[in-house]
């Protein structure tokens, strides 16, 4: 088998592989899965109310969120909200404002997709200061830096 070569006519890709900058390495995967984005927080509260963003999404990457969700294991909540910060907007995409109880989850599934310097967020409010807080978000990332 002849390899392609830059700039040539068949410089297109051979199976996973290609010249990418001149050079003939394989072929990332373009906005697929390369790695799973997941954040679990536990955390003693230090207000009675709180919004707590995650880690940011990092240059080269994209995340796309499928599940959050957070839970006083101390005592009940008066309420709840389930946010992503972009472009330091908050976006609700879930929010209780009835009292949860003691360990009751409040989960939000669905697919929201995040890029470099977004967040997700929880933020709850009558907590007594130092309950245990438990925060999390699951999903994939795709890396786009090429």
């Amino acid at each position: 088998m002849t390899l392609p070569k830059p700039g040539g006519q068949s410089a297109g890709l051979v199976g996973s592989h290609g010249w990418i900058s001149e050079t003939w390495q394989k072929n990332p995967l373009l906005l697929g899965f390369s790695d799973t984005a997941t954040e679990s927080v536990s955390r003693d509260t230090i207000a009675a109310n709180e919004t707590i963003d995650s880690t940011v999404v990092p240059a080269g990457e994209i995340w796309v969120i499928a599940t959050m969700a957070l839970r006083n294991n101390s005592s009940g909540l008066t309420s709840a909200g389930l946010y992503f910060n972009i472009d330091g907007n908050y976006l609700i995409v879930k929010q209780e404002l009835a009292a949860l109880a003691q360990f009751e989850w409040f989960i939000w599934v669905g697919m929201v997709v995040l890029a470099e310097g977004d967040s997700v967020a929880w933020s709850y409010t009558g907590t007594t200061i130092g309950d245990a807080m438990q925060l999390n978000f699951i999903g994939y990332k795709i890396d786009i830096d090429q």
